[in-house]
């Protein structure tokens, strides 16, 4: 692999040389813009060798090559990446690896290449501030750097209004679309949301890979119909306020569709349509107004229907039974386990309970492992050994659609290798009980949560360089809805979101305990609070009494026996319901 990225970044310096390019800007995206593009469509994995869903690369002329992650993914880049060749820039907690890149260009005015169909509108307006840029297009590098991608995608499948919560048109009268006015949705998260679709087209995503319109009463879909079945179109050609258009050319039948409605006033999320797509419409249509808008659909499609809310918590329960059963089944037969093992088993066990696809890619960490935020490579050399812990985060999807995400931290075997394992794991789980139970203002931001997270942890010595909660939807990263230390996005009743600190010691052991949970009115009034979905018991042998004050043990004995009403308390038997 590595003489395959080395003979491809010497054709690529070859490449911006001889096009008198001072530097080339590489995304991770494809042209949807995907959080989790597939390594055989992403041109900086075919580069890099770094296969993590978030990075930027900068490659200069003269031979510098540059790789900005943030927190989550930095031993994983070290692991990965050759470090004579790309310098590895890791971005403190608050900026983003775009940002640290951006730093880097502005200060040398640069002729700038980039790929305009993978690099997001937001970041292209960035750029052009700064740099004098330069577009390609995507095939062109493709075939420089050896990309053959082929999907062969799965038949898309309307989900029953029963499964999906709410029809399409209900949720376009949310939005506040006025006459001669149209929404481009290009987040496929959005689009699957707003149709009820679902494919399964991209890694760990229940979406579809098309394009949306949306109208007052009306959503338009541009997509391939040669991978659709067609009891799907004719379920839809019946229902007046959506159709799915073939878009063989996709540029000009959204073109045609706005010039028959009329358009005159159209929205777009920056973040969400590729640089390509914006020159596009800017030149071509006829409008009067383009206007950008973040979070133009995520805004609404964050705050759940009570209907969404009722799928949600059934596909939970679901998904919080698999990682029972995995904690279960380790726990008793970990002498005879590899680390691959146990991600092998809680790939079953989604099955078993009625598990279309992971959600993401299960981190199965033993160790050390645990340590590494996002490690996607468990290894079946690795046996299980006692006193140490394990480290298990995963999601799945179920009939909805809707994604599903949790994680436990556990022992393996009777007594802890280190003491400090208790103490992390203890200082982790105050965190979480901190703000699982916290009640807040309406409108609070999303950083006053997150400190209320960090609080126990930071009294201690210890941090963590990830948020404590993200969104969660359709996909498992969800916008709309964010609890880290930058968020100035505010608390809406309605909204899921992950509650996830956590401790890592590099090399020895990592601690994360995270449950999913809807954003409720409070009995008091002006004030929310957090309506758990997960209901997974922890791990009593890691919990040091003495560091819980007596409100923590109070929640943490209600928290456990919620689970026991589950039949998933490892403190104490199972109740009938």
């Amino acid at each position: 692999m590595q003489d395959r990225t080395t003979n491809r970044l010497e054709s690529f310096l070859q490449f911006i040389q001889d096009k008198n390019l001072d530097s080339f800007y590489l995304s991770s995206y494809d042209q949807f813009l995907s959080e989790y593009v597939p390594a055989s469509n992403s041109l900086r994995v075919y580069l890099t060798g770094f296969t993590g869903s978030v990075a930027e690369v900068l490659v200069k002329s003269s031979g510098e090559c540059h790789l900005f992650v943030d927190g989550r993914y930095t031993q994983q880049a070290e692991k990965q990446v050759d470090t004579n060749k790309f310098k590895i820039h890791t971005c403190q907690p608050g900026t983003s690896p775009m940002s640290d890149l951006l730093n880097m260009v502005k200060d040398e005015k640069q002729k700038l290449g980039y790929i305009a169909s993978r690099t997001s509108f937001s970041d292209f307006k960035q750029l052009r501030e700064i740099a004098d840029l330069v577009a390609f297009e995507s095939p062109e590098i493709e075939k420089l750097l050896e990309l053959d991608y082929k999907p062969v995608l799965n038949p898309i499948e309307l989900v029953q209004v029963e499964n999906g919560g709410v029809d399409t048109l209900t949720k376009l009268q949310s939005m506040p679309l006025k006459q001669n006015e149209a929404y481009l949705v290009n987040a496929l998260d959005s689009l699957a949301w707003l149709s009820n679709g679902r494919g399964y087209h991209l890694p760990f995503m229940s979406s579809f890979m098309g394009t949306g319109l949306a109208t007052q009463n009306k959503l338009y879909v541009f997509i391939d119909k040669t991978i659709a079945r067609e009891r799907a179109w004719e379920s839809v050609d019946t229902i007046e306020w959506i159709t799915f258009q073939d878009a063989t050319d996709r540029k000009e039948q959204i073109l045609k569709v706005i010039e028959n409605e009329k358009v005159i006033d159209l929205k777009f999320d920056p973040n969400c349509l590729n640089a390509d797509d914006f020159v596009f419409l800017n030149q071509k249509c006829q409008l009067e107004n383009i206007e950008a808008i973040p979070m133009l659909i995520t805004q609404y499609q964050s705050i759940k229907y009570p209907e969404e809310i009722h799928v949600m918590k059934q596909d939970f329960l679901k998904a919080s039974k698999t990682i029972f059963e995995t904690v279960g089944y380790v726990k008793k037969n970990w002498k005879d386990l590899t680390e691959k093992a146990v991600y092998d088993q809680t790939s079953r066990f989604y099955r078993e309970n009625g598990g279309h696809s992971q959600s993401f890619n299960t981190i199965a960490g033993f160790a050390g492992n645990g340590s590494i935020i996002h490690y996607g490579s468990p290894s079946d050399q690795i046996k299980l050994e006692a006193g140490e812990l394990f480290l298990l985060d995963s999601g799945g999807y179920f009939e909805s659609g809707f994604a599903t995400d949790k994680t436990r931290t556990f022992l393996i075997g009777d007594k802890v290798s280190d003491p400090e394992y208790k103490k992390i794991y203890t200082l982790v789980l105050k965190g979480l009980l901190d703000l699982q139970y916290a009640e807040f203002d309406e409108g609070a931001l999303g950083k006053e949560l997150d400190a209320i997270a960090r609080k126990p942890l930071k009294e201690h010595g210890y941090d963590y360089n990830h948020g404590t909660g993200h969104g969660v939807g359709v996909n498992v990263h969800e916008g709309g809805v964010r609890i880290h230390l930058s968020s100035e996005l505010p608390m809406k009743a309605g909204q899921v979101v992950s509650l996830e600190p956590g401790i890592y010691l590099d090399g020895k052991a990592g601690v994360r305990l995270e449950n999913i949970a809807q954003v409720v009115a409070a009995d008091t009034p002006g004030k929310l609070k957090f309506d758990n979905f997960v209901f997974i018991g922890f791990d009593h042998e890691l919990i040091d009494q003495g560091l819980l004050d007596e409100t923590e043990k109070s929640w943490l004995e209600e928290y456990e026996r919620q689970c026991q009403t589950h039949g998933m308390s490892f403190k104490y038997p199972q109740t009938e319901e």
